[in-house]
């Protein structure tokens, strides 16, 4: 693959890598409200309810498995390694510190809902 270096390549990149975060907020979001909806049908035993919003994580897991990809195939194209950080500083250095503070946050935040996860997997047994 050839790396990308033109400014329309970063801008491009730029672009692209403002809608993958965005996107990948909403599906965090998403996600977040789901393991509070669960936990809500949990207590009243419904499973129906349980049923459907164990389809809509799913969905949700499935578009941010996605756009990860998305992530990946730009970090191989810009020819920065391996790492998002460096996609992030070389190919939007004018937001790159907004950008990486929302990186950050969102690792945070989906680290933090595999731990409800469990925690609602555990509940559920």
């Amino acid at each position: 693959m050839m790396p990308l270096h033109s400014n329309q390549d970063s801008e491009s990149i730029s672009n692209i890598l403002h809608q993958v975060l965005h996107d990948m907020d909403a599906c965090v979001t998403a996600q977040e409200r789901i393991i509070m909806e669960e936990r809500a049908a949990m207590k009243v035993f419904d499973g129906n309810k349980l049923a459907a919003l164990v389809e809509q994580r799913a969905r949700c897991q499935s578009e941010l498995g996605e756009l990860e990809s998305v992530c990946q195939r730009l970090i191989l194209l810009a020819d920065v390694g391996d790492k998002f950080e460096a996609l992030i500083d070389t190919y939007a250095a004018d937001d790159a510190d907004a950008l990486q503070s929302q990186r950050i946050e969102l690792s945070r935040r989906m680290q933090h809902l595999e731990q409800e996860h469990i925690e609602n997997h555990i509940r559920l047994r």
